[in-house]
């Protein structure tokens, strides 16, 4: 075999157009899965990693579903990748690089852990999600129980009222002259000067 017709590894990562659905973007990893081993080539592994934000903007879009794969094949298999991302409008950025057998090695496990911090992600906001939904249908109730303790409340006060019906205004004790006339004493200069 010679060096040209050996398969190589590449790794491909791939930005797509954030307000995709989930099914679009599935639909859109089996047509390049079928691309792939349509020109001799093999998905080794695709790594969802989700929703992120990138360091700028593209196309209008602040954020992006970021796809890694691993692949096998030979040069015209990433030829014809690169030809069909190009033409997607969907795709917003993507990077394909050769990879050698320890780089592939090193590149899968911070793929694994990318995956596994997007779907922990997914989960805790369809948990938020969740949680949002059940407040509103159950905020309803809260909002009738909080009424239901104002009433309570205002009936004690008012209970409270009867027992002790003391005046509420307070009581101002206003100096005499003359204790003001002993806290601050004046000087004669002081005197004079008022006058």
């Amino acid at each position: 075999m010679t060096n040209e017709t050996a398969p190589r590894y590449y790794e491909t990562i791939c930005i797509f157009n954030p307000n995709l659905s989930k099914e679009t973007i599935d639909a859109k990893l089996k047509y390049i899965d079928k691309l792939v081993t349509d020109n001799e080539g093999e998905v080794l592994k695709a790594s969802r990693w989700g929703t992120k934000t990138m360091a700028y903007e593209i196309g209008k879009f602040r954020q992006g579903y970021y796809v890694l794969f691993h692949l096998k094949g030979l040069p015209k298999m990433k030829n014809e990748l690169e030809r069909q991302m190009k033409i997607s409008d969907d795709v917003l950025r993507y990077q394909t690089v050769l990879l050698s057998d320890k780089e592939l090695k090193l590149s899968n496990d911070l793929s694994s852990r990318y995956e596994a911090e997007a779907i922990q992600k997914e989960t805790r906001q369809e948990q938020e999600r969740s949680k949002t939904a059940d407040e509103s249908t159950t905020g309803l109730a809260e909002g009738s129980v909080k009424e239901e303790e104002a009433t309570q409340a205002k009936g004690v006060e008012e209970d409270l009222e009867e027992i002790d019906p003391g005046n509420d205004e307070e009581k101002k004790v206003e100096p005499e002259d003359e204790d003001l006339a002993e806290e601050s004493p004046q000087t004669e200069e002081e005197d004079t000067s008022n006058k």
